[in-house]
């Protein structure tokens, strides 16, 4: 079921995402930058009756959120710096950050939010060419706080989904205030992807 989105997953990628990260009805779950609420829209749309969370420090989007996402609860601040209690099942963080390093602080706030047994995604893109040192990294992080970590190359089953996004996102009629950040995004990226730099991963960790 086609969901509208600001990411790059397409539908199939989205729901593999969903599977191993084992969000199903009952579970809490809590969206990392959740944006404009597309993982709890999902879930909406896929009827899964979860406990869905949302965190952004973008007022704008949370409000987004609370309308896509009604039955949802949202939390105004930086996810980073919020002091969690392990009562989640899974933490999810789609693309939170393009062409830039995943901080320790990222895996340190799911890894306090889960209980035991919880699983933590990531999805990370990367445009310049420094992919490998970025997700060595990210992987020595997961792997002091989480029992289990699975990293996996989604490049190739994202890449042609992402060209189109990004090709939709330059023609878009833009009528709001992050049109400007959005067009500038979008032309780094199919830049790289031309280029043959464009690399995407996910990756997954057990509590």
């Amino acid at each position: 079921m086609p969901i509208g989105r600001m990411c790059l997953l397409d539908d199939a990628a989205a729901a593999e995402v969903i599977r191993r990260t084992n969000i199903v009805t009952g579970k809490r779950v809590l969206d990392f930058g959740c944006g404009r609420g597309f993982l709890g829209r999902w879930l909406d749309a896929e009827q899964a009756a979860t406990q869905y969370s949302a965190v952004d420090r973008i007022e704008g989007a949370l409000e987004a959120t609370r309308k896509h996402v009604p039955n949802g609860r949202t939390i105004f601040g930086d996810f980073r710096a919020v002091r969690w209690r392990p009562e989640f099942d899974g933490v999810v963080a789609l693309e939170i950050a393009t062409g830039s390093a995943i901080d320790e602080s990222v895996v340190e706030a799911a890894a306090s939010a889960l209980k035991r047994g919880g699983i933590f995604a990531l999805t990370l893109a990367s445009l310049d060419g420094k992919h490998a040192v970025r997700i060595a990294a990210l992987s020595v992080a997961a792997e002091k706080r989480f029992r289990a970590v699975d990293v996996a190359d989604w490049t190739q089953r994202v890449a042609p989904f992402a060209r189109r996004t990004y090709q939709w996102w330059l023609a878009a009629p833009w009528h709001c205030d992050i049109a400007q950040k959005c067009r500038l995004e979008a032309n780094a990226a199919l830049d790289a992807l031309e280029r043959g730099t464009f690399h995407y991963a996910v990756l997954f960790a057990r509590r």
